[in-house]
């Protein structure tokens, strides 16, 4: 496993991770972090946190109403779709950001190279992703700074698979800074690996 390393940060949506794939390869868009969404708000110590895997955030509405009832502070959201046609090919992230009124960053875990599972590649068939990016956020009304990314390796487990697209990247934890009043605070949002048992998800967490 990678230590957490100081990523390339973009401001979303020029120019974005979308772009970072296209013009300088796929593998580079998982050194990237997107920035974006409202300015932060909030300067004081209230801390409400939730954190939620969203399974690709098929249902963005859907999400942003569960959001929205939690009033939360800060969101750590993994699972997260950046234009692929299971999710309308939306930037899950921003969508859902932009209606809860808080800036985001997302870092990316893999860049995908079909349609996911097996009913996912049955139902999108016909269908193009227009980015093919899927990775985690974290949404703040805080503000964030220092983001880093640390890249949870499992080598090739998500190749040549036969009930899942071909993918390229690995599982990660996202880091940042939330500036409180009484001063910063260190977040870290992990995303551990499904497919090995759990000690390999134990060693992930060391």
């Amino acid at each position: 496993d990678s230590p957490a390393r100081s990523p390339i940060t973009y401001r979303d949506p020029v120019p974005c991770l979308a772009q970072v794939a296209r013009d300088r390869g796929p593998g580079r868009a998982l050194q990237a972090i997107g920035l974006g969404g409202a300015s932060p708000v909030r300067r004081s110590d209230r801390l409400r946190l939730a954190a939620w895997n969203a399974e690709r955030c098929k249902s963005a509405q859907a999400s942003i109403a569960v959001l929205k009832s939690l009033d939360c502070d800060v969101i750590c959201l993994t699972e997260m779709d950046n234009g692929l046609a299971r999710s309308g090919n939306l930037h899950t992230t921003r969508v859902i950001a932009g209606a809860l009124g808080m800036s985001y960053a997302f870092g990316v875990e893999f860049v995908e190279f079909g349609h996911g599972n097996q009913t996912e590649m049955a139902a999108f068939a016909d269908l193009t992703n227009d980015v093919g990016l899927h990775g985690n956020a974290v949404l703040s009304r805080h503000a964030m700074s220092d983001h880093r990314l640390a890249r949870l390796r499992d080598g090739s487990i998500w190749r040549k698979l036969d009930w899942h697209s071909d993918r390229l990247g690995s599982r990660q934890a996202m880091v940042c800074l939330l500036d409180r009043r009484s001063g910063q605070l260190l977040l870290v949002n992990t995303h551990l690996e499904s497919l090995p048992g759990p000690e390999r998800r134990a060693a992930q967490m060391q």
